[in-house]
């Protein structure tokens, strides 16, 4: 009963958090020092499930963003590689600076090597509530969330999946946040 009320509770919030405004508290931060932060609360199920971490940090400087908002995002995308991944391989975070349109970007690539999503799905992963995981292990919130997260940032997120070889993510954020965004 203890673990049922747990899990409502979990779609519950996920629910409020996808279904209210949020106003960003933008603050200057390094990215490459977040995603360090998130692959340490995340160290001892890398080891558990026999996951390699591999990095390419390169992101040049600090960039404006919500600190708690991005770093739910991107742990979220972490904790999925992570379920993609039930007999180990390799997850690999890449950050590096791209110019997209006369614009500067922050590119981080989050990739996998676990089960991937079938080419059918794809186009569904961002829709509230579908979920590629087993009953009882996904709300189907936690991408829709992330992608609105990016967006709310002025980003956009993209995704390629190959059943069987894994799943890679490129988040684009620029550089220069516009400030009146809620």
């Amino acid at each position: 009963i203890i673990s049922e009320v747990k899990r409502l509770e979990n779609i519950l919030m996920n629910v409020l958090t996808y279904s209210k405004k949020t106003k960003l508290n933008l603050e200057s931060h390094n990215i490459n020092d977040l995603i360090e932060e998130i692959l340490r609360m995340y160290a001892d199920k890398f080891q558990e499930n026999s996951i390699d971490v591999q990095k390419n940090l390169n992101a040049p400087s600090s960039i404006q963003l919500d600190k708690a908002q991005i770093m739910s995002a991107l742990s979220n995308l972490v904790a999925n590689a992570v379920d993609a991944m039930d007999e180990g391989g390799i997850l690999t975070i890449t950050t590096s600076e791209e110019t997209r349109r006369d614009t500067s970007f922050l590119n981080m690539v989050i990739s996998d090597t676990g089960a991937g999503i079938p080419e059918d799905k794809l186009n569904m992963i961002f829709e509230p509530f579908f979920t590629t995981k087993v009953l009882g292990r996904g709300t189907g919130l936690g991408l829709p969330i992330c992608k609105r997260t990016i967006e709310d940032h002025g980003g956009f997120i993209t995704i390629s999946s190959e059943s069987g070889k894994g799943s890679t993510f490129s988040i684009h954020l620029p550089y220069t946040q516009k400030t009146d965004k809620v």
